[in-house]
């Protein structure tokens, strides 16, 4: 895996990145330009913080502390993410997008490369690598039902959510609980922003986009 680190290192940011910047993209066409520049310096903050937290070691399975760094940077991630999302009000004539955004999932499977390489057991890489993979790929077909109110489109996203938090909380449990031992691999850059960063901020996507289902869809706007 040496020799494609520079590519997995620069996939995994940028799906990073990408939520970032479609977050606040959201906030910005809900709420305006300033709520969104202050989310931005928050969310791109926070980011640098675990980013540079990453690179230095701070979550190497070896040292004492780092499972309680990492369970702190992934609470604080679904945290942000979710109050970022939240505060833009997502009601569910726009749920579509919430989906789309999660087809940066499919840089999961970069966690594939670690366990080819035996760097890590498969019950801790294929539901990462193999089942974020999958959900990514599924998202724009969800999407894309949602957008065109096909029937049973509300239902099946319903139930791809669901696979989503099983997958996400996944993601984050069991490499903090094993990076000791087997997920040891997963507590190393850029990898461990799947259980610190990029799996928090998809299980605070599926959080809004559960409570926006939830609600009536909007009635269709008039022509002016």
């Amino acid at each position: 895996m040496s020799s494609l680190y520079p590519l997995v290192e620069a996939a995994v940011v940028a799906a990073c990145l990408g939520v970032i910047l479609f977050a606040v993209a959201n906030v910005a066409a809900r709420r305006g330009i300033w709520p969104a520049m202050a989310w931005a310096a928050v969310g791109l903050g926070w980011f640098l913080v675990v980013w540079q937290l990453a690179r230095a070691g701070a979550f190497e399975g070896t040292r004492g502390s780092a499972r309680v760094v990492a369970i702190t940077a992934a609470v604080v991630s679904l945290a942000l993410g979710w109050a970022l999302l939240a505060s833009s009000r997502r009601a569910r004539s726009g749920v579509a997008d919430l989906v789309t955004i999660q087809a940066s999932r499919v840089v999961a499977v970069v966690v594939l490369l670690a366990l080819a390489g035996e760097a890590l057991p498969a019950w801790l890489a294929l539901p990462i690598g193999l089942g974020d993979s999958l959900v990514g790929l599924t998202a724009l077909g969800v999407a894309r039902r949602l957008r065109g109110a096909a029937a049973g489109a509300a239902r099946a996203a319903q139930v791809w959510n669901v696979a989503g938090v099983v997958l996400a909380v996944f993601t984050i449990a069991a490499p903090i609980a094993s990076a000791r031992s087997t997920g040891y691999f997963l507590s190393l850059y850029p990898l461990v922003l799947f259980p610190t960063f990029l799996a928090p901020g998809a299980l605070g996507l599926h959080a809004v986009t559960l409570g926006a289902l939830r609600r009536p869809s909007s009635p269709p706007e008039s022509a002016s």
